[in-house]
């Protein structure tokens, strides 16, 4: 098992209709705040940090990073959890992600020969959940609205990594992203939690 990490991601989506490969439609708000001002330039600084090499981080919608942890070469996916916001582990049951998203990224690992995670990030970001992806099963496939998805049950998994990075930026959705938590449900009633913690979140919001 990987001392580091990979993956990533819960979904971000809610109850939206899927489209005709079995996705709900591209929303370019959640995409602009969640994929390009949160996520990626959060895991850049992850990797620098522990000195993980990237290989590759454009994005050409296929896996968002390529990265050398040790002697391992991973491909992964990362995914914002829009209900996840600034509180720990301990409140979180279920990560989700599109089976599409989990499938391509199996068939990469094995065309490549690589390992593949999935890296699930909070609102802010300043904590993550790294999966390997031979840890999402069959099993756990659902179908969630009219799309197919992994039920991740977070809480029974014995081989994760989770990390909560120390700063100074906070969860701000409610006040700064409301349209966003809207398009989805059970966004705002997590963002309301009493153990969440409000405040400035100077990553997208400057």
């Amino acid at each position: 098992m990987m001392d580091g990490i990979i993956g990533i991601v819960l979904n971000i989506v809610g109850v939206d209709m899927a489209n005709s490969v079995g996705r709900r439609d591209f929303k370019a708000d959640e995409y602009d705040l969640y994929d390009v001002r949160k996520a990626r330039p959060f895991w850049n600084k992850v990797c620098d940090m522990a000195g993980w090499q990237i290989i590759k981080n454009t994005e050409d919608f296929g896996e968002d990073f390529v990265c050398k942890i040790f002697d391992d070469i991973y491909i992964m996916e990362l995914q914002v959890v829009a209900y996840w916001h600034n509180f720990s582990r301990e409140h979180i049951s279920n990560l989700w992600i599109s089976a599409s998203k989990v499938i391509n990224l199996r068939e990469k690992a094995k065309e490549k020969n690589t390992k593949a995670g999935l890296v699930f990030l909070n609102c802010v970001p300043n904590r993550f959940i790294g999966i390997d992806i031979d840890y999402v099963t069959d099993e756990q496939e659902v179908k969630k609205a009219t799309e197919k998805s992994f039920m991740i049950p977070y809480k029974t998994l014995d081989t994760y990594v989770y990390k909560e990075l120390l700063d100074r930026n906070f969860c701000d959705c409610l006040e700064n992203h409301l349209e966003i938590m809207q398009q989805s449900n059970g966004r705002i009633p997590m963002a309301e939690k009493q153990f969440n913690l409000r405040g400035k979140n100077g990553i997208c919001c400057r």
